[in-house]
């Protein structure tokens, strides 16, 4: 049976494959940043994705993940 960090994880992984995100590069985002930071932002992702293509989804989401903007109070009512 999966844990909730682990359930969390593959969630991500399931929404960043649509973007074809590398592993490594997931694996770092993880490290750094946190299994929530990122499934917020994977969620904003994907939902701006279906407003207007995003071109290039890694440096979408590494600027998300720095700048916060899942975190921020514009976004939170959108998630």
């Amino acid at each position: 049976m999966l844990g909730s960090r682990e359930f969390l994880e593959l969630k991500i992984a399931f929404l960043m494959a649509g973007f074809k995100i590398k592993d490594a590069t997931l694996k770092r985002w993880l490290k750094k940043y946190g299994e929530k930071d990122i499934h917020m932002n994977a969620k904003l992702m994907s939902k701006s994705d279906k407003k207007k293509p995003i071109d290039n989804p890694e440096a979408w989401m590494e600027t998300a993940l720095k700048d916060g903007f899942a975190k921020s109070s514009r976004c939170r009512g959108t998630l």
